[in-house]
């Protein structure tokens, strides 16, 4: 007989607001379906189920839930969803039809707001927080999002746009604390005519893979977490990552303070953490093979292809002690997250792990 799988969802790390345990990860709800895809914010989280579904749980002090705060998945009004990425106060959308939807504060309680006006990242111009999903304009069918805390990016065919805060230079149009209300295209990586297959956000920097193995970097960079082995605080504008002159990557994760590599003969790289300002060869213990790479807050881990985890620091352990970094690579204990892990997501302080259970 065949044996019956399901996906399950486990999250865990330091933020109880969303009513995790610290170290010990938790599962969601069986009851939402089989998942294929998780964000986390810094106030709450998404799932998106295999049939379209779209739930959301956390915080809904910012409206970017749509429903009250809760830690259970609650379902969103709106179907046929391909993928959802939560931001520090919104949430976008994208539909199996290349449409995008936003909901979230207009930065009414953001700190600036009582500085320089308010200051939003939910794409649409607006003075008022958006309750319900709604549908932002964007000039063609988009394929893929990614969010930072106060940025959003999106990829369409003929090219890459970007909106919301950039403190830290992450909408890669080469200033600094702007505030782009509308989808506006990332003019230097159109003028490049270089085909952009990915596009990776993480707290405040930004990423983009192309069709021929290079990668371009721009954003924050306090500590280290471009890579490009460069002091400066900021990128401005999308650069390649050196290391690709020399590479062919095939994926890449951007974590908070964070960047890791996968190239396409299976060698690792990493930078960030204030630890490693250049790109960093990450070995795995012999025998092992990478299947995905993952980062996040001061830690880098690997999904091998036995089900194994590698890493530096991270909470892949019951013990609560404190990783001092840099520490040497260590391997997760067995069946630390139950069922076969296919996919890990790591944000912040915490991270979730898709796995299959019998």
């Amino acid at each position: 007989m065949t044996k019956n799988l399901f996906s399950a969802c486990y999250m865990w790390g330091r933020h109880r607001i969303l009513g995790m345990d610290n170290f010990k990860p938790t599962e969601l709800s069986r009851s939402i379906g089989e998942i294929s895809q998780v964000s986390m914010g810094l106030y709450h989280c998404s799932v998106v189920t295999k049939s379209g579904e779209l739930f959301t749980f956390g915080s809904n002090k910012f409206n970017s839930l749509t429903h009250h705060s809760t830690t259970i998945p609650t379902e969103v009004n709106l179907k046929n969803i391909k993928q959802a990425e939560c931001g520090d106060n919104f949430t976008v959308a994208l539909t199996n039809e290349g449409e995008v939807y936003t909901w979230g504060s207009a930065g009414g309680k953001h700190l600036w707001s009582h500085i320089v006006g308010k200051r939003h990242c939910l794409g649409i111009e607006t003075k008022n927080d958006i309750k319900v999903p709604t549908k932002i304009k964007i000039p063609e069918e988009i394929t893929q999002i990614a969010c930072g805390r106060e940025h959003c990016l999106a990829l369409g065919k003929f090219g890459v746009y970007c909106w919301g805060l950039n403190d830290f230079a992450q909408l890669g149009e080469g200033s600094l604390y702007t505030n782009l209300q509308k989808p506006t295209l990332v003019t230097i990586l159109n003028e490049k005519q270089e085909r952009i297959v990915k596009l990776f956000a993480a707290q405040h920097s930004s990423a983009a893979l192309t069709d021929r193995g290079k990668i371009y970097v721009w954003g924050g960079n306090s500590e280290g977490q471009l890579g490009i082995n460069e002091d400066n605080l900021f990128q401005g504008w999308p650069r390649v990552l050196p290391l690709t002159e020399i590479y062919t990557v095939k994926d890449l994760y951007l974590g908070s303070n964070t960047i890791m590599v996968l190239t396409e003969t299976n060698e690792i790289f990493v930078a960030g953490m204030n630890v490693w300002r250049k790109m960093t060869k990450f070995n795995l213990p012999n025998g092992l093979e990478p299947e995905q790479v993952c980062c996040g807050e001061d830690y880098f881990a690997v999904l091998c292809n036995g089900g194994q985890i590698t890493h530096y620091g991270g909470m892949f352990t019951n013990d609560p002690t404190p990783v001092e970094l840099p520490d040497s690579l260590s391997v997760a204990p067995e069946m630390f997250i139950p069922g076969k892990v296919r996919r890990l997501e790591g944000k912040y302080g915490y991270l979730a792990a898709i796995t299959v259970v019998e």
